[in-house]
């Protein structure tokens, strides 16, 4: 009996003794276009969910918010996230997530297939699209121009190009060189081709909403460009492009406890 009590005891030991589930993941969640980092902004569910995994959380505001207006180039939306990844690791995390919602979503594609050692990806409600035609024809040829202007040696010069979310277009105070980063349709941010250039040990999540025109490509568009893992996950849920990652916050944050 007295080995028995031990054996129990021990184990008891050792259950208390467990980390919490995810708390070696560090996830860095980005915004969509135009969009906030606030806890009180339509991802804010999604921040919830990822700490009540016991994940660490970093949320920063990216060059597409509406307040940076495109102040930086792809390059160097990149180097901020290195940093925040370093960051996360100096606070304890082992593995490191990237994550957004819309634009966020497609930046943490091509961040993790520019980078060695990324766990997870996260893309919810994926969007920005400069490889399809009718993108291009939103920018109403501010592409061709931007290449005109770095061409004459005006590319660092501040200008305004047309913008595209959602079936909304406006102007963005922006330089030719900075505008083109984000917009060329050969450039970094083209989902297909990022998707193909992930890692094997990245695990791959593609959440989308049944009333996001996104859900009408399917996985063929990108999702299934990813290589092969046991993890990846293609989710088709309630809500449009806006509130389908907040409605489906939970099965975020259950994503991110099988990693």
């Amino acid at each position: 009996m007295k080995r028995i009590f031990a054996v129990l005891a021990i184990l008891a030991m050792a259950v208390v003794s467990l980390p919490a589930f995810a708390a070696d993941i560090g996830v860095i969640f980005m915004h969509g276009k135009w969009g906030t980092n606030e806890a009180s902004s339509p991802i804010g569910p999604i921040f919830n969910e990822i700490k009540r995994a016991d994940a660490l959380l970093e949320t920063p505001e990216m060059p597409w918010s509406r307040a940076r207006a495109y102040d930086r180039d792809t390059t160097a939306a990149m180097a901020e996230i290195d940093a925040l990844v370093e960051k996360l690791k100096s606070r304890g995390a082992k593995r490191i997530v990237i994550g957004g919602q819309s634009m966020g979503a497609n930046f943490a594609i091509a961040y993790a297939a520019q980078r060695e050692g990324i766990a997870g990806v996260m893309a919810i409600s994926p969007g920005h699209t400069p490889d399809l035609k009718g993108f291009q024809d939103s920018l109403k040829g501010d592409v061709e121009r931007a290449k005109a202007l770095i061409a004459e040696g005006k590319g660092d010069v501040k200008g305004r190009f047309n913008d595209s979310n959602q079936g909304q277009e406006q102007q963005m105070p922006a330089t030719a060189n900075v505008y083109l980063s984000w917009f060329d349709p050969q450039g970094l941010m083209v989902m297909p081709r990022n998707a193909a250039r992930l890692k094997p040990e990245t695990a791959f999540l593609w959440l989308v909403g049944n009333q996001d025109s996104m859900s009408q490509r399917g996985e063929g568009y990108a999702f299934a460009r990813a290589p092969a893992n046991p993890k990846n996950a293609y989710k088709l849920v309630t809500g449009s492009h806006t509130e389908a990652g907040a409605k489906a916050a939970r099965e975020i944050g259950a994503w991110l406890k099988t990693l």
